[in-house]
């Protein structure tokens, strides 16, 4: 069977990811340590991965049609995250968010706290939406790595969250999405600065003026505007989020942030 770019891209950077985690946490010996192996033999000669790695190629295969539109750099999150919490478990905190634009906002809304997640051992790992959250549960919660969760999601998928992790680590409900969220705390007058500045003013006034639209709140058109190209939503994630006031951020992710 062939593979996807992103699945082979995964296969080798949860092999990387690994081999990190076993040299960080080998054993001070005062000799230089060998390197980890990342492979191990099966009872048939076979070469086989470790557990961490399958366990995550095994996640993420599930929802192998939506990781074509998911960036091999977001996959990373989700390697190390792995790496980390087999190694070192109570040092580790996983987010589960839907997708790569809430994990740009919450990264870029921390940065400008000045946290720096990874480095405090908190991974945002997006999951290519809301109906994955079990699998990630399953993966990282108690029945898996055992490491500390939380998880941010839009008020339509508060169901998708709640029977995956009520009970198991704290979910913060964005109104009516995250994005909605951010131009309610900017202002659709400063939101439409920030898209004139990326130079999509036209772009959006002729999405405006589209029969399915025009007769739509500004604050929704914008909210719409965002979704309509590939990577757009992931941009303007990151953008808002660099442009809101800290003393204003959304209560969902102020929440999400002091949670982790």
């Amino acid at each position: 069977m062939t593979s996807s770019p992103a699945e082979r891209c995964l296969a080798t950077r949860s092999a990387t990811a690994w081999r990190s985690a076993s040299a960080r946490s080998a054993p001070s010996t005062g000799c230089p340590a060998a390197p980890a192996r990342i492979r191990s033999s099966s009872t048939d000669g076979r070469a086989r991965l470790p557990t961490c790695v399958v366990c995550v190629r095994s996640v993420l295969c599930r929802m192998a049609a939506r990781l074509e539109d998911v960036d091999v750099e977001s996959l990373a999150a989700v390697t190390e995250a792995a790496a980390r919490a087999r190694s070192d478990p109570g040092s580790c905190a996983v987010v589960l968010v839907e997708g790569m634009s809430d994990q740009a906002a919450v990264q870029t809304l921390a940065e400008r706290s000045g946290r720096d997640l990874r480095a405090e051992g908190v991974f945002v790992v997006p999951m290519g939406g809301a109906t994955n959250v079990g699998h990630f549960v399953d993966l990282f919660g108690p029945g898996g790595f055992g490491v500390r969760l939380a998880g941010l999601c839009d008020q339509g998928e508060e169901r998708d969250f709640h029977c995956g992790l009520d009970g198991i680590g704290p979910y913060f409900v964005c109104v009516a999405d995250l994005e909605d969220e951010l131009i309610r705390a900017l202002g659709t007058g400063r939101v439409e600065d920030l898209i004139e500045a990326e130079g999509e003013s036209g772009p959006f006034l002729t999405f405006t003026r589209q029969p399915a639209h025009r007769d739509t709140a500004r604050d929704r058109q914008l909210r719409r505007f965002m979704g309509t190209r590939s990577g757009r939503k992931i941009r303007y994630g990151h953008l808002l989020a660099a442009a809101l006031d800290l003393t204003v951020i959304p209560a969902p992710l102020a929440s999400l942030l002091s949670a982790v």
